[in-house]
């Protein structure tokens, strides 16, 4: 994660997805999460 945001949640099988936000960053869907966290591509 990019932000300073923490959060912990009990989520069983839950569907992740990584998608591009505003001004060329990247959000990660966490399904059943009601955050969007920054995240930074990796290679």
């Amino acid at each position: 994660m990019v932000d300073d945001n923490s959060g912990v949640y009990k989520l069983r099988d839950a569907k992740a997805a990584v998608r591009r936000a505003a001004r060329g960053g990247f959000v990660m869907d966490i399904a059943g999460a009601n955050r969007v966290p920054r995240v930074r591509r990796v290679g």
